[in-house]
């Protein structure tokens, strides 16, 4: 009976809350209208919670962070309800619903497997990102970027793909292992998406990539956010002077809790005496990060670096400069760069080629084409030596090998991939055997599956 009022309490409220929308629908704007009302109709059904109000739920999480994360600061709860706490007063549907949220019931939080999500996801957005925006920057198209439609420039763009693939990453592993993260992303993100969806069929003309463009936004920030205030630690402290009754269940349970409690923290003390116990954490993301920004660098450079190497072994022709450019090619904020290039013909097999790449080495770029073309150290009409790819006579150039200054790069690059891969595995095989040992060892003590 109780439930049965409230639902219509929501569905009344819900109502009044659509009303503004409904009118604006029909007397001015249908798609703002639409969306005022679906948005003034689910604040207007959360505000007829019993205990709920804008400026009480924001008290409310202020309060659970502070209390949780503050010593001596559980006094305030009695702040949310400017200190009228009835005593023996049962907590109202909006407590309840705040503590579910929080997961404040939820011991084991399992930070570092979100954290390990977050890095998973960082390395792949990071490695992703840097091959777009090199393959822009060279004139083509990356596998993510550009964004369509969006203006900024190719490396602020990268930056934000880095981020939300870090944060959805961080997303997966919380909702595949970690409840106390799963139950503020559940309740976020699709609120966020509800009010973006709202937004962007408001102001927006289109129904397609506008629209999934703001709510992908808003649900990444919503997403953060959550797991943000999931990692603040809302995490119940049992007072260890206490007393115990061990004539009840529930005391049992709470001495067993505090005994394994206890042994995992001798454990982990134990654990700790070697340097992989107090540093192999920081091996392994380090590692992680190692490895894949060397992978990222190895797999974007591996083509132009072979070709650079191969041309030192290529047949060579005479051939001659028949002009001097400035190729235009922007850079990674949009702005107009030119460097210098010599155009010259050649013949192979009775073939008649041109071409306009000097070397694989980089190359200075300039504001204006003059000082692009005064680079180029030959004039039309100079004879010169021209080296071409025997399996692909159209690829040429006049100086062959690589940049040194890339190759170090490369070199570098495949360095550090071995590295982070075997700094990886090594601190990975210690976490899983250190796992292992440690179920071992609370078995032992406290039976299986205990």
């Amino acid at each position: 009976m109780v439930y049965g009022r409230l639902l219509l309490k929501c569905l009344g409220y819900a109502v009044l809350g659509a009303l503004p929308g409904v009118l604006l629908a029909i007397l001015l704007a249908p798609r703002v209208g639409i969306s005022v009302a679906m948005l003034g109709a689910f604040v207007a059904a959360m505000l007829a919670i019993p205990g709920t109000s804008p400026r009480r739920v924001l008290k409310l999480t202020a309060a659970l962070i502070a209390a949780k994360n503050l010593p001596h600061a559980s006094v305030t709860y009695d702040w949310v309800d400017e200190g009228e706490a009835p005593a023996g007063a049962t907590p109202n549907l909006s407590d309840a619903l705040m503590h579910w949220i929080m997961a404040t019931d939820v011991t084991r939080r399992r930070r570092w497997l979100v954290a390990s999500g977050l890095v998973v996801g960082l390395v792949a957005g990071g490695a992703l990102a840097t091959h777009d925006v090199l393959s822009i920057g060279s004139g083509g198209r990356g596998l993510v970027l550009p964004f369509d439609g969006a203006k900024d420039s190719p490396m602020v763009q990268g930056v934000l793909l880095t981020l939300a693939t870090a944060t959805w990453g961080g997303v997966l592993a919380a909702l595949v292992g970690a409840p106390a993260y799963r139950r503020p992303l559940l309740v976020a993100v699709p609120f966020a998406a509800f009010i973006a969806t709202m937004i962007g069929f408001a102001v927006s003309n289109s129904r397609g990539g506008a629209i999934l463009g703001m709510v992908a936004m808003f649900a990444s920030a919503a997403a953060l956010v959550a797991m943000l205030v999931a990692a603040c630690g809302f995490e119940i402290e049992e007072d260890d002077n206490a007393p115990i009754d061990l004539e009840t269940e529930e005391g049992v349970n709470r001495f067993f809790r505090r005994l394994r409690r206890d042994s995992e923290e001798y454990f982990d003390a134990c654990e700790k005496r070697s340097w992989l116990g107090r540093y192999g954490l920081h091996v392994l993301f380090y590692s992680l990060f190692m490895a894949g920004a060397g992978i990222s660098i190895f797999a974007t450079s591996f083509s132009s670096m072979r070709t650079a190497r191969q041309s030192r072994y290529w047949p060579a022709v005479d051939g001659v400069v028949t002009a001097v450019i400035a190729r235009h090619e922007p850079d990674g904020n949009g702005i107009a760069k030119y460097h210098g290039r010599a155009v010259y013909q050649y013949t192979v097999n009775g073939s008649h080629y041109s071409a306009d790449i000097m070397d694989f080495r980089s190359k200075p770029r300039h504001h204006d084409q003059f000082n692009a073309t005064r680079d180029v150290p030959f004039d039309p009409g100079d004879s010169v030596r021209v080296y071409y790819n025997p399996n692909a006579p159209e690829e040429a150039v006049l100086v062959t090998g690589a940049d040194p200054i890339q190759s170090a790069l490369f070199t570098a690059a495949c360095v550090m991939a071995v590295l982070g891969m075997v700094g990886f595995t090594i601190s990975a095989m210690y976490f899983l055997s250190v796992r292992a040992r440690k179920a071992a060892y609370l078995s032992s003590r406290f039976g299986p599956g205990q």
